[in-house]
């Protein structure tokens, strides 16, 4: 025992089990299906510990068959040949079970001696990494001896119980707050992609915020199509009508003092008999969040339960300034992707949600309280026009720009036709050669220090780029904030990686792997137009067929690649679109930044608190 009075143990006297991913032909290509029991391969052991993405499949039979290789919530899974050195904790979730592949081992912890996550967080501390490493060969692939022999023999001095709760609360919070901010980027990312797929590829604006119907524009076109997802909350109700009811125009009276035209909202009216039901329904943190806000006198606004918007129903919204509340408890923890993809819809119609945990509604609803009303706040000064000196404010309408419009008669844009279909009258089918300029000339002096990116540096499915550092300049890409930069090597480019630079200062420029094509927006595109477009499946789809080469080393052809066909607007619309996604972008931003600050602070503390330096 240490003067801490924490104990000293070899790992194998306080784990119940530990066992490999199953051997060679017991688990191959052939076995892998579109859906059944995940799949944990070195790919899903990541930064954050795991992820979900990119999985592969087997049979609930062939993982029966293989039980001994099953891994379960809490249980830890180390890679021991590959990429040594990862770690990753089973999260509780969609799946209650995983299988392991050949190059991972799974343990399975004795719960009265350590908490899991205490345990995770040791062999991601420099200790913990050590005592992994030690034993590794680096003949052929890198690999650790005795894998399962040589993890029951990590030393490792221990905390009790309460103690280990404390460290892992202090380091979870700041898990849990990266991994939110994760999950938040990706619904901003989402939000960007389906204003630009509405806008420029189905060229339908819902209630969009344009004007009229400008020169070289298109107008307001029904909301044709949209379709509940299927694992959805309201699944079991029926296709919406090819074109949902509106509601109609209400009295001046209800207008006077919305800032948001509510009233102009989509309404899919066969949800009204399931909003019912689910008013009825009695959820205790909707209860509670419905008893503390729905007093106007007290909020100063008047807010409402289950309301049907589209083809979904949302949990509160105050309509006169288009806010939305949604209460999100464990249930929408395996429901990510339809959250983002109805974020989405609501956010194309210009509405904005605020998502709130069951768990703060039901332990701070004082806290749930000052965050609401800065919510009502930060929403009315984001809607308000500016006040001419002298008027007052009462009965002044909002700028339009500022507001989803309400679609005009006599104002109607025409179609017409073209070689990919109908487009609006005034734009035209085009080249991306015409519209981007691919690796622009830039000049960096030789042996001057700038901002350096690598490869690793560019994530798979986010617009942000932080790993970027000082580096004396050599050769390589050259690149400026609003550039698009595109992977153009396999398997890089087919995995996704892209990021857009706004890292730089005024007049800065950077420069990066040779492995990049930097696309740039000509004068008059959006640069925001350009990123989304470079994640657009179809013309990522292009890219790869453009690429040519030996296996394992194919790269696109750029003077193909300018020959993806695009419809081109006009200024006006790309004017529009920056400053709807301009915000959005800086959004995911500031919270990469504040992840990546997070992160620094976590693994400044975790060595510190692992070895009671710290003491809690």
């Amino acid at each position: 025992m240490s003067s801490k009075g924490w104990k000293r143990y070899n790992l194998g006297e306080i784990i119940d089990d530990i066992a490999m991913g199953p051997f060679g032909s017991n688990l191959k290509v052939d076995n892998f299906i579109d859906h059944g029991v995940p799949v944990i391969r070195g790919l899903n052991l990541n930064e954050g510990g795991f992820s979900d993405e990119k999985f592969v499949f087997v049979s609930e039979e062939k993982a029966i068959s293989l039980k001994r290789s099953l891994a379960y919530p809490d249980d830890l899974v180390f890679t021991h040949r590959g990429t040594i050195g990862q770690v990753g904790i089973i999260p509780h979730g969609e799946y209650p079970k995983y299988l392991v592949s050949q190059s991972q081992m799974r343990l399975t912890v004795n719960k009265k001696f350590l908490n899991p996550r205490y345990l995770y967080y040791f062999f991601k501390s420099p200790k913990g990494q050590y005592e992994l490493l030690k034993n590794t060969s680096q003949v052929g692939v890198p690999a650790i001896a005795s894998p399962t022999t040589s993890l029951k023999e990590v030393e490792l001095t221990i905390p009790n119980l309460s103690v280990q709760n404390l460290i892992v609360g202090i380091l979870a919070s700041l898990d849990d707050k990266i991994e939110l901010n994760r999950q938040t980027n990706q619904t901003l990312e989402a939000i960007a992609q389906a204003i630009y797929k509405e806008w420029f590829v189905d060229f339908r604006f819902p209630h969009s915020p344009l004007e009229g119907c400008p020169k070289g524009g298109v107008d307001s076109f029904p909301l044709e199509g949209w379709q509940v997802k299927p694992d959805g909350v309201d699944s079991f109700l029926r296709p919406c009508p090819k074109a949902m009811d509106s509601l109609q125009t209400t009295p001046a009276s209800w207008q006077k003092n919305s800032l948001f035209p509510f009233w102009t909202l989509p309404k899919n009216r066969t949800l009204q008999e399931r909003a019912k039901e689910l008013r009825k329904q009695g959820i205790l943190s909707e209860v509670v969040f419905w008893k503390t806000f729905k007093d106007k006198k007290k909020l100063g606004w008047d807010i409402d339960r289950q309301v049907i918007i589209g083809n979904f129903i949302v949990d509160f919204f105050i309509p006169e300034l288009g806010l939305v509340f949604e209460i999100d408890g464990s249930s929408h923890n395996d429901k990510q992707e339809y959250d983002q993809e109805r974020d989405a819809f609501l956010s194309s119609l210009q509405l904005k949600v605020v998502r709130i945990s069951d768990k703060d509604v039901l332990r701070n609803i004082e806290g749930v309280w000052s965050f609401v009303t800065k919510s009502i706040k930060e929403r009315v000064e984001e809607l308000s026009p500016p006040r001419p000196s002298g008027t007052p404010q009462e009965g002044k309408n909002p700028p339009r720009q500022a507001l989803p419009a309400t679609p005009q008669e006599g104002n109607k844009c025409e179609m017409q036709d073209s070689k990919l279909g109908p487009i609006p009258k005034g734009w035209r089918v085009g080249k991306l050669g015409e519209i981007v300029e691919l690796n622009p000339k830039l000049a960096i002096k030789k042996g001057s220090n700038s901002e350096y990116v690598e490869m690793k540096d560019i994530s798979e499915t986010s617009a942000s780029i932080l790993n970027h550092r000082k580096r004396e300049f050599t050769s390589g890409s050259k690149f400026q904030n609003g550039d698009t930069l595109l992977a153009r090597i396999t398997p890089c480019l087919e995995n996704g990686k892209t990021g857009f630079v706004d890292f730089l200062s005024k007049d800065e420029i950077g420069w990066g792997s040779t492995e990049f094509i930097v696309l740039r927006a000509a004068q008059s595109i959006s640069p925001y137009f350009i990123y989304c477009l470079s994640r657009y499946e179809p013309f990522r789809e292009f890219a790869v067929q453009s690429m040519v080469g030996s296996s394992g080393r194919q790269r696109v052809v750029e003077s193909i690649l300018t020959e993806f066909p695009v419809v081109i607007g006009g200024e006006e619309i790309h004017k529009k679109f920056t400053k709807l996604a301009k915000p959005i972008f800086e959004e995911i931003k500031c919270n990469s930044e504040q992840s990546a600050t997070l992160a620094a602070i976590r693994d400044a503390l975790l060595p510190k608190l692992m070895s009671g330096e710290i003491e809690v």
